[in-house]
């Protein structure tokens, strides 16, 4: 059986050679038979490697995204995905007649202070 890391080699070289054609030559129905790359236009805005950092208003509530993607609020447990783990996390409350729902939200991403 091979290693995952030569899997892995592997997939990367089949991607590697896939991504010209899907991009250049294979035509896609949803854009009228045209190739992505005719369409691709690099965005005007710069990229951030970090974002600024987010003020948070008086009594907002923050909860970093624990090992298994998880945060817990008001001894709830909520899933919110791996892929955040260590993150930041804004649980706001909003009022819905006589009862108060959680509301979460990305408040960062990966990388960010």
């Amino acid at each position: 059986m091979e290693a995952r890391s030569e899997i892995t080699s592997h997939m990367e070289h089949a991607f590697a050679a896939w991504r010209p054609v899907y991009n250049y030559r294979r035509p896609h129905e949803g854009i009228g038979l045209a190739v992505p790359g005719d369409r691709y236009t690099p965005s005007p805005r710069p990229y951030r490697d970090v974002l600024e950092p987010i003020e948070y208003a008086p009594g907002d509530i923050i909860r970093k995204v624990q090992d298994h993607g998880r945060i817990s609020f008001r001894g709830a447990v909520w899933r919110v995905g791996r892929a955040f783990v260590g993150d930041p996390w804004h649980c706001g409350q909003r009022r819905k007649t006589a009862s108060s729902t959680c509301t979460i939200a990305p408040i960062a991403s990966r990388g960010s202070t």
